[in-house]
């Protein structure tokens, strides 16, 4: 089949990294649910003085996914939970518009096992 012959195409290169000490693994599922499993999460507002002051933009993002959550930059009526620190506005707003799941920084972080 293709996947079999492009497999042994690529053998040398796989032999060559894995000589090299690249693990090829599957990233074990523990069966656990994720806490924020099919959740949209904004975050808006400082988390400074909170467990989540550590983390940027990026970083932010990135720990929602890997509680099984997707990030978004903007409130909507698809949005699961706001996490809404000082001086969160007009996201604010919008989440109460639409019925959404606030949370404080505090609060988010316990939700998903920072504190």
């Amino acid at each position: 089949t293709a996947f079999v012959d492009g497999f042994e195409a690529n053998r040398p290169v796989i032999e060559k990294l894995t000589a090299l000490g690249i693990v090829f693994e599957k990233p074990k599922d523990d069966g656990t649910v994720k806490a924020l499993a099919g959740l949209t999460v904004v975050v808006t507002g400082s988390t400074k003085g909170t467990p989540l002051a550590a983390f940027g933009r990026n970083e932010m993002n990135e720990l929602i996914e890997e509680h099984g959550g997707r990030a978004s930059s903007s409130v909507s009526k698809n949005t699961s939970i706001l996490v809404a620190g000082e001086g969160a506005g007009s996201k604010l707003a919008n989440a109460q518009k639409f019925g959404t799941e606030v949370l404080t920084p505090d609060e988010f972080a316990k939700k998903i096992g920072l504190v």
